[in-house]
This record gives C-alpha cells, sequence and structure tokens, in this order.
C-alpha cells in the first residue's frame, strides 16, 4: 500500500509498498492499518506515526492532522 503525509504546500512523505501503519487517533486509540484495510477518515494526534517496509520498521514524529485511508493507501493530511 501507498503511505503518503501531505501538507498543502508540499509531500511530507511518499512510500510506496508499505506493509502496515500504526498512529494515533484523535480520541487517543492507536490503529493499525494493513493492506486492504476498510475506508476511513479521523483525525490523529501528534506523535510517532510507526510504518513498515521491506527495509524493516520506520518511525517519523508527525503533528496532529486527519487521516484518510483507502485499501490501497493512507494519507495523512496536515496543516504545516
Amino acid at each position: 500500500m501507498r503511505l503518503e503525509v501531505l501538507t498543502p504546500e508540499r509531500s511530507v512523505l511518499v512510500v510506496e509498498a508499505v506493509q502496515k501503519v500504526r498512529l494515533k487517533l484523535g480520541d487517543g486509540g492507536w490503529l493499525s492499518v494493513y493492506p486492504r484495510h476498510a475506508p476511513l477518515i479521523a483525525e490523529t494526534l501528534g506523535g510517532p506515526l510507526h510504518y513498515v517496509t521491506a527495509d524493516g520498521d520506520q518511525v517519523r514524529e508527525l503533528p496532529a492532522g486527519l487521516l484518510h485511508v483507502t485499501p490501497a493507501q493512507v494519507t495523512i493530511f496536515l496543516e504545516s
């Protein structure tokens, strides 16, 4: 699946072939997203974005944003 982190000005992160994405939702709970996940829109809290690729586990700190999930893509929209 494809992972994108976007601001109105630029792409912050674009990763292909992601096997798993894990991040904290606005209600404080953690969400793990795998390929073919059901569509979802949710608020996220600031904190670590964990994702897994063929190279292993990756972590990136992000501010709060908006999450959009489709079966083939995870997109996180940030204000800046």
